[in-house]
């Protein structure tokens, strides 16, 4: 047991000195400019606000409002990840590991994540079918290395999260220039096609 305490603590300093190593690059803008400015350039450009656009328009007309029919709920929200998926592994590559890991029923232990309309149900029941997306995407050799040259920082690792259940009534998208609508165009399908 004290072994254990003693690998557990040392862990917990070498993740500490990591994050502090992390902040103090980013705080010494280590990023270069030429990366930001043409990050800058490309999400700027006529082509990728278009294609964002239309994925947002896409995942947007998929109705993940609350559904009576749990089977037409689940449903509706596998084709919108699905759709996630698709377009992650089409802009990522062979990189990307997209999985669907199904919502474990344990969860009705957490009201907040217990639907309303359906609380009166038991949790294997309302989360039959029903998944989370996964997507890892991971970095290659040179990236990898390029990483780690230093010898004392670990890859780095970005957790990004969100969801795709809206509230009713569906409204499908329009579009007005750059401007898309929609039911989840601001919270949350906005941020899954940015993430994208």
């Amino acid at each position: 047991a004290m072994q254990r305490k003693i690998n557990e603590t040392v862990q917990a300093d070498r993740r500490a000195a990591a994050a502090r190593a992390i902040r103090s690059r980013i705080a010494a803008g280590s990023i270069s400019k030429e990366i930001l400015a043409a990050a800058s350039e490309i999400a700027s450009s006529e082509p990728f606000v278009e294609a964002t656009a239309a994925f947002l328009s896409a995942i947007l007309n998929i109705d993940t409002t609350p559904q009576p029919g749990l089977v037409a709920a689940a449903s509706a929200e596998r084709t919108c990840l699905q759709l996630i998926a698709d377009e992650l592994l089409r802009a990522c590559g062979p990189n990307m590991a997209a999985e669907f890991v199904p919502i474990d029923p344990e969860i009705e232990i957490e009201s907040a994540y217990t639907p309303p309309q359906a609380a009166a149900r038991p949790a294997a029941e309302i989360y039959a079918g029903r998944a989370n997306l996964v997507a890892v995407l991971r970095a290659d050799a040179d990236t990898a290395s390029a990483q780690t040259a230093d010898g004392e920082l670990p890859p780095l690792r970005l957790a990004l999260n969100t969801h795709i259940d809206t509230i009713p009534p569906h409204i499908v998208s329009s579009r007005d220039g750059d401007t898309v609508r929609g039911r989840g165009a601001c919270d949350a399908k906005g941020q899954a096609a940015m993430i994208v």
